[in-house]
C-alpha cells in the first residue's frame, strides 16, 4: 500500500489539476485543425455524441495544455461530450471526464484511474467558503485507496482575463486542497464572470521537487 500511497497522492492530485475553460474559442490553421481533428477520430470513445467536424472546425484549439517542470508533456485534446460534460483524451493512457464548471470526475493516467463524488457541491454561480469531495484511486495491480478531500478557499479576488482578444473582468478564486497529511497539497484556482460562470480553471502540483502545472487553452462556449 505504500507504493499506492505515493502515487494515489501525485495522481489524485493530478485530478485536481486538469482544468476546464468555459467560453474560451479560437481558430487554427487548417493544418492544425485537420490534425486534430485525426486525432479526436482516433481517440473516439463510449461518449453520448462525439465532437462534429464543423465543430473540430469552429474550435480547434479544444484541448488541455500539460507541463511538467516547464516543458509541455501533451496536449490532450475534447474528444466527446459524455451528457453537458467533456471527455478529454491524449494517446491511450490519458483520459479526463470533466463537468463543464470545471468539476473533475474521473482521471485514467499509465498507473492509476481516479474518481472523484462532488455530491451535492456546486461551484458555479457562488465559490463556496469550503467543500470536501470523495476520491477513490485504483492502481494496475489492485491496490486502491478511498478517502475525503478538502478544498478551502485561500484567497478570492477581482481579475481580468483575455477571451478571444476581449479583457473580462473576473472574480479570481484559489483554493488549496488536502486529502491526507502526508499528501502533497493541490491548488485550484477559478475564474468567475459577472454571471458567476467559471470562464477559466488552473490547476498546481508539487511532488518531490517536480512542477505539474495544467490549464485550460480553449473550449467551445
Amino acid at each position: 500500500m505504500h507504493r499506492m500511497s505515493k502515487t494515489a497522492s501525485v495522481l489524485v492530485a493530478g485530478l485536481g489539476l486538469a482544468a476546464g475553460a468555459l467560453g474560451l474559442s479560437g481558430c487554427a490553421s487548417s493544418v492544425q485543425g485537420k490534425l486534430i481533428s485525426q486525432t479526436m477520430e482516433q481517440l473516439r470513445g463510449d461518449g453520448d455524441f462525439p465532437r462534429t467536424r464543423a465543430e473540430v472546425s469552429a474550435y480547434p484549439y479544444a484541448q488541455l495544455g500539460v507541463r511538467v517542470d516547464g516543458n509541455r508533456a501533451g496536449i490532450p485534446v475534447l474528444i466527446e461530450y459524455v451528457g453537458q460534460d467533456y471527455l478529454w483524451g491524449a494517446g491511450d493512457v490519458f483520459r479526463l471526464h470533466q463537468a463543464r464548471d470545471g468539476r473533475i470526475k474521473y482521471l485514467r493516467l499509465p498507473e492509476t484511474e481516479t474518481w472523484l463524488d462532488w455530491g451535492a457541491v456546486t461551484l458555479q454561480p457562488e465559490p463556496p467558503a469550503e467543500f470536501i469531495v470523495g476520491l477513490r484511486a485504483v492502481a494496475t495491480n489492485g491496490d486502491a485507496i478511498e478517502r475525503p478531500m478538502r478544498c478551502v478557499l485561500e484567497q478570492s479576488e477581482p481579475a481580468t482575463i483575455i477571451i478571444n482578444t476581449y479583457p473580462l473582468d473576473t472574480m479570481r478564486s484559489q483554493y488549496r486542497c488536502d486529502s491526507a497529511p502526508a499528501s502533497p497539497s493541490v491548488v485550484m484556482t477559478y475564474w468567475h464572470d459577472a454571471q458567476g460562470r467559471i470562464r477559466r480553471t488552473e490547476g498546481q502540483l508539487w511532488e518531490q521537487g517536480n512542477h505539474l502545472f495544467m490549464e485550460a487553452l480553449k473550449v467551445p462556449a
